[in-house]
């Protein structure tokens, strides 16, 4: 899911947001403790549901994945918050990464540490919805990133929809198909095919809704709401979920969250399904105060959040994961990804601790103090005591620049950084056309 919203009005009593402000504090000190040198924050691998089968977390032989969509949730979660431990971490997690951007402003699939998996590539394979991800955490600080726009309307299907990854839909069909082009394909993407194998193929013509959720919610940041896509996403909102929600997360709440962050970011073509989509969540609430496991939860906490509620029902989420911290400051790892028709699962102590610190921010900061909250896109609050922490990101380090592939010698040039937001041009052109 994608961040960056204006906060919930604190409605609560006084104690509970006592409790929150420390639950954050401490979540803050294993954060810090967690990321790993080169400034990730890592995921385990699994091969099971449950993630009890992952491997020891530190050992050379686990599952570990050097994940760029799993130190943008982390970095989200630490957005606003104010304890200086946090600014240290924040740096070294956005220089990551940039590491993992493409020369054009994309961002590829995950990048596997395990020494029998070898190394891959950042820019191997681009993926719409982690770019539309990573992006939205980078811009949220006031980066200035190359722009994407009219890339990204040229893998716009005529349906108004996009595919998962950054390949025309022409040459999707085309790939498809067979014949030359699909093996030509497989030799320019050899790694992943070995890796998904048969699955990749099919993936390229899925049309999935938390793709189109992440690429929505990124575009309605750049003041771009294409009718036929928001027509698309409402449908989904008011289907009937069912296992599979899709082939990259199993839970619904994860597009619930995403769909409401443009809601609030001003999507009004959503707002005929807000009030249907906040009965559902308030519906399915269990008896504890969750949705689930600590990840579901804080994604329907947040989604009532975007969408407006304040009410017991919000209240007990929030005393639900605090019950369920850690003594370490951290939460259990849950389940964040999966690939469908594939045995991984994915979700880690430090991306658990990500999702909920972001949930519990947004329930204790009063209303207008965030980085969005002036319609200018000038920086409020925190971002304004930041300014020179931000302008450190100017530069590569040396130690990133030699990880970086060695046919990927072009790596993008990352301008000098101001507190404002880039925006995307409104003249681009997306399909209007009702799927």
């Amino acid at each position: 899911m994608v961040l960056l919203m204006l906060p919930h009005s604190v409605w609560a009593d006084e104690p509970l947001v006592e409790q929150v402000r420390d639950a954050i504090t401490r979540s803050v000190g294993y954060l810090a403790q967690a990321q790993q040198p080169d400034g990730s924050f890592l995921v385990l691998r699994c091969s099971d549901a449950a993630l009890s089968k992952c491997g020891l977390d530190r050992s050379p032989a686990s599952e570990m994945v050097v994940s760029s969509p799993a130190t943008a949730v982390v970095l989200a979660g630490l957005w606003r918050v104010t304890d200086p431990r946090a600014d240290g971490v924040n740096v070294k997690a956005r220089n990551f990464l940039h590491e993992q951007m493409d020369q054009d402003g994309f961002f590829g699939n995950y990048r596997l540490r395990s020494p029998a998996d070898g190394p891959m590539c950042p820019g191997e394979f681009r993926q719409l919805d982690l770019t539309a991800l990573n992006r939205s955490v980078l811009e949220g600080f006031g980066e200035l990133l190359p722009p994407i726009a009219d890339q990204l309307s040229s893998y716009q299907t005529a349906r108004g929809v996009f595919y998962p990854f950054a390949v025309p839909p022409s040459e999707v069909t085309a790939i498809t198909s067979g014949g030359a082009a699909q093996k030509q394909f497989a030799r320019q993407h050899g790694p992943l095919m070995r890796h998904y194998g048969p699955l990749m193929l099919e993936l390229l013509g899925e049309v999935d809704p938390m793709v189109n959720a992440d690429v929505f919610q990124y575009l309605v940041l750049h003041r771009l709401m294409p009718s036929a896509l928001c027509q698309y996403l409402v449908r989904v909102a008011t289907e009937e979920w069912d296992g599979g929600f899709s082939y990259f997360v199993d839970s619904p709440y994860a597009f619930t969250a995403t769909f409401s962050q443009a809601y609030q970011h001003g999507a009004i073509c959503l707002e005929p399904v807000k009030q249907r989509l906040q009965e559902r969540l308030l519906r399915d609430q269990h008896e504890d105060g969750s949705w689930g496991t600590v990840v579901e939860t804080a994604w329907a906490a947040t989604s009532l959040i975007n969408l407006g509620y304040e009410g017991p029902t919000l209240e007990r989420a929030i005393q639900a994961l605090l019950r369920q911290q850690q003594p370490d400051g951290s939460w259990e790892r849950a389940l964040w990804r999966k690939l469908r028709g594939h045995p991984f699962w994915f979700g880690s102590k430090e991306v658990s601790t990500g999702i909920v610190l972001e949930t519990l921010d947004r329930f204790q900061t009063p209303k207008n103090s965030g980085r969005h909250s002036n319609a200018g896109g000038e920086a409020t609050g925190a971002e304004a005591n930041r300014t020179g922490v931000v302008r450190l990101l100017a530069a590569w380090s040396a130690e990133g620049a030699s990880r970086a592939c060695a046919r990927s010698s072009k790596r993008p040039q990352i301008p000098s950084i101001d507190a404002r937001p880039h925006r995307i041009s409104t003249t681009v052109r997306f399909h209007q056309r009702p799927g």
